[in-house]
């Protein structure tokens, strides 16, 4: 268990990086692209976030339900772009 706390961790910091850099990447008005994908990669990041609290409240089956939806959303982005 103490390898899940380590990999949670490391995931939380990664997962705050993401954020920061999209923060301060501003995305124009006119390109559609990558609004598109900004949009895919903002919903990503959401359920990346909520498996890791799942994870850390012990919620493994849930947080495993949640694994379908971050794919889908994975491919969907790629997909569109």
């Amino acid at each position: 268990m103490k390898n899940i706390h380590i990999e949670l961790e490391h995931n939380k910091k990664f997962g705050n990086t993401i954020e920061i850099e999209m923060l301060n990447n501003l995305v124009s008005d006119n390109n559609t692209e990558l609004m598109v994908f900004t949009a895919y990669l903002q919903n990503a990041l959401s359920h990346f976030c909520a498996m890791n609290i799942l994870i850390e409240k012990g919620l493994y089956n849930s947080a495993f339900a949640l694994v379908r939806v971050f794919f889908d959303t994975i491919v969907r982005g790629h997909y569109a772009v």
